[in-house]
C-alpha cells in the first residue's frame, strides 16, 4: 500500500476510480504539525475479491507493526534499534549480567548520533529489558486490535454493487 498525504478524515473502502481501477482505501493518520493527515492506498486491475483485500491490509498492518518495534522505541530519551539481532543480544546480556554481574554497553540512537550507555547495575538492566518487552508486547497488541477493529463491509465488493 502506499501512504498518501493530504486527506482530512478516514474513509476506508473501495472505490472504482477509473474503467479498470479500483482503489482500496485504508487507516488514517496526522504527521506531528501537519494541517492535513494520510491514509494508505492500493489500486487493483480488477475488482478485487474481499481476500485480496484483507491480504493487501494485514501485509500493511503487520509491516507497520515491524516498523514500530524496530525504531518506535525510546529509552532515557535515546532511541533503541530493535531489530532481531539486537533483541537477541539484548536478552543475552541481560542474562550475563543476572549470571555474572558484567554490565553490557550498548549502542543507542542512531548511526549519525550514536549514545553508547553502560549499564550501572542489574536493576538498570532489568528496567532496560522491561522497557523493550513492554515496547513489543504494546505494538503486538496494537497490531491486534487494529486487525480486529477493521469494518470489512466497507471493502465486500457485493456491499459496493447494492
Amino acid at each position: 500500500m502506499n501512504k498518501i498525504f493530504g486527506t482530512n478524515q478516514r474513509h476506508d473502502g473501495i472505490r472504482q476510480t477509473g474503467r479498470r481501477r479500483w482503489t482500496v482505501y485504508y487507516g488514517f493518520g496526522i504527521e506531528d504539525g501537519a494541517d492535513y493527515g494520510w491514509d494508505y492506498r492500493h489500486e487493483f486491475d480488477h475488482l478485487p475479491a474481499i481476500d485480496e483485500v484483507r491480504s493487501v491490509i494485514f501485509d500493511q498492518i503487520n509491516a507497520d507493526t515491524h516498523d514500530t518495534i524496530l525504531q518506535g522505541m525510546t529509552w532515557r530519551g535515546h532511541l533503541v534499534w530493535l531489530s532481531d539481532e539486537n533483541q537477541r543480544n539484548y536478552t543475552l546480556w541481560a542474562l550475563a549480567a543476572e549470571r555474572n554481574g558484567t554490565m553490557p554497553t550498548v549502542k543507542l540512537g542512531t548511526d549519525e548520533e550514536p549514545y553508547l550507555y553502560t549499564f550501572a547495575d542489574i536493576d538498570e538492566v532489568r528496567e532496560f529489558i522491561g522497557a523493550v518487552a513492554a515496547h513489543i508486547d504494546g505494538a503486538i497488541n496494537a497490531n491486534r486490535r487494529a486487525k480486529a477493529e477493521i469494518d470489512w463491509q466497507v471493502f465486500n465488493p457485493e456491499y459496493l454493487l447494492q
